[in-house]
Parts: C-alpha cells; structure tokens; sequence
C-alpha cells in the first residue's frame, strides 16, 4: 500500500494506492521524483488535505494478483519462483480457487479486517483485503471514532471528502498526470506519463532482469500466473468473488460478472 500527500500548486492532494492497486509502480515514480510536484508526506493521516483520491482495483483481478503475490512471497529464491511458473496451469486454477475459498471461509469467522490475535491467518488478509478495507485504514480518523465493524458506514460518511478511482482509468484518472516533469534531455527515458504507460505495457514479463534503459519493468505476481486471468475462474469462485468484495464494487461502481461466459469482459482481456 502507498498513501501520500503531494503539493500542487497551492493544494494539498492526497492519493492512496491499495495492495495490488498499482502501490509499487506510482508509488516509485512519485517517490523517485518523476512528477514536478513536492512530496509532502508519506503514509501521514493528520494532515488535511484539499483532495483525497483512492484507487481500487476490479476484484476479479486483484483477487488472482493477491493470490500470486501470496505464491511469491511463500516460495523464497528464483529457483523455486521459476519452478513454480513450469507447474501446470491446472495445478495453479485449482490452488487459486481452493484459496478463495478458504479466504471467504476465515473472513466469516474473523472478519474482513486482520487482527494481530489471529496471526495464523494473515496469508488470508495480506494484499488480499478488499481495496476499502486499505481506504478505511487510511482514513479512519478523518472524523469519526474507529470502529471497524461499521467500514461501509463510515465510508458513506465521507463520501463528500474522497473521490474513488479505478486503476484500469488511470491513463485517465491519474491526479498527477499533467504534472510529468519534463526534461530537455533527448535521452530521458520517458516523454511523459502516456508515454511512460505505453512503455510499462510492452515490457516482456519474463524475468526480474528485463529492462527499459536503466528503469525496471518487473511484474513478478504475473510471471508466476503466466496465464490469462479469466481462466482462474469457475461459477463458485466467481459468485464467493462477488460476496467477499461487496464494498468494492459499491464504493468503486464496479459492475458484477452474475454469468461466466462473461468473465474475459470484466478481467479486460
């Protein structure tokens, strides 16, 4: 998760990036100094902002990243990652959908947010919690008292205050997309931010060592799935998708998959 305040002109703008939102990626180029904005602040929830923009990600993408990203950081060194992405597709479905199963299953018993006494199923809230959930941490204390058994409730309550973001708009949406800081060098390695997306979405995602210049393009979660995101789908695992992040899809005005040969639509693929 990334969560800053950046000074533009004369206001203050807060953004926040969920886990597998993006957070890494805009995370670095506002922290390596791309934009011509002043990074005021990072992961600061006092100060008062004139904007708030949060960012979400479609469930039936973030839920398979989160998986991958769970994978990762379970298996250790290269060798075991590259072995794992060998393994069969099938193999890899059925670990997808087993563990979504068993995420909604702890989110019943526990809750949507993780608690520190239930450190044994934290593999089941790391990177995987919806993108409000990260939101409501973020901004709990904007006004009302912390209570995390009413998260939609205090959303709502501050609806006035924050503006949701897709992450698939971000060519679009991107607060700080005209604020590119511009070189006269004919060899910096971007234009500006469309420029430097057009880039990121031709890299070759193949291993940690493929370049552009000196500026990494490194997906590890999608070198581990190696595959299409839809196919990780079947009718139980979509329907669990569609309960466990029912916040997301109302605070971000996500559409619902209700029919699975509709799924390669709602992944963008």
């Amino acid at each position: 998760m990334f969560d800053c305040i950046v000074k533009v002109d004369n206001s203050l703008i807060r953004i926040v990036l969920p886990h597998k939102c993006g957070s890494s990626t805009f995370g670095d180029l506002i922290q390596n100094d791309y934009f011509d904005v002043e990074l005021i602040a990072i992961h600061d929830q006092h100060t008062k902002c004139d904007n708030i923009y949060v960012y979400g990600r479609t469930p039936y993408k973030k839920t398979i990243s989160s998986f991958f990203q769970h994978k990762l950081m379970s298996l250790g060194g290269d060798k075991y990652q590259k072995e794992y992405r060998d393994i069969p597709l099938e193999n890899k479905i059925d670990e997808f959908r087993k563990f979504i199963s068993e995420t909604k299953q702890v989110w019943d018993k526990y809750g949507l947010m993780y608690d520190a006494d239930n450190s044994n199923f934290q593999d089941y809230y790391d990177h995987i919690s919806p993108s409000t959930i990260d939101v409501f941490s973020a901004v709990w204390n904007l006004g009302l008292p912390y209570d995390k058994s009413k998260i939609s409730k205090y959303l709502d309550s501050l609806s006035d205050k924050i503006t949701y973001l897709k992450l698939e708009d971000v060519r679009e949406n991107f607060p700080l997309k005209n604020n590119w800081k511009h070189s006269k060098d004919r060899f910096s390695l971007f234009r500006d931010f469309e420029d430097y997306l057009n880039k990121y979405e031709l890299m070759r995602q193949e291993t940690h060592h493929e370049r552009y210049e000196h500026h990494t393009y490194y997906n590890s979660t999608n070198i581990l799935r190696n595959a299409p995101y839809y196919v990780f789908y079947d009718k139980p695992t979509l329907d669990i998708v569609n309960e466990m992040f029912e916040m997301d899809f109302r605070f971000y005005d996500y559409e619902k998959c209700d029919n699975l040969t509709d799924i390669k639509e709602f992944t963008y693929e």
